[in-house]
């Protein structure tokens, strides 16, 4: 199947471990310098949002934070509605 208006690709990149550029130079196929500089700007990442909102933060017993977020983006043509997100984060 050809990715279309609706694809969506998702790349995790693990924090506070060693590697990270690494792992992400393997999946791009760029130079180290230039994935350090696309992790750093995390605006950019969410260039085509609309809004992003943090709904709910809930607190672990560990020490982490649970968080319900509402993403928005732009509707990829005038004719079609802009898409909506629900996402849980874990940090």
């Amino acid at each position: 199947m050809k990715p279309g208006p609706d694809s969506i690709g998702i790349v995790a990149v693990s924090r506070n471990c060693s590697g990270v550029a690494a792992r992400a130079c393997g999946l791009v196929s760029l130079e180290p310098t230039k994935v350090a500089e696309i992790l750093k700007d995390r605006p950019s990442w969410f260039r085509d949002c609309r809004c992003i909102d943090v709904m709910s933060i809930i607190p672990t017993a560990n020490g982490g934070t649970i968080e319900l977020i509402y993403m928005q983006t732009y509707a990829p043509t005038t004719l079609a509605i802009a898409r909506d997100f629900w996402t849980l984060r874990y940090t």
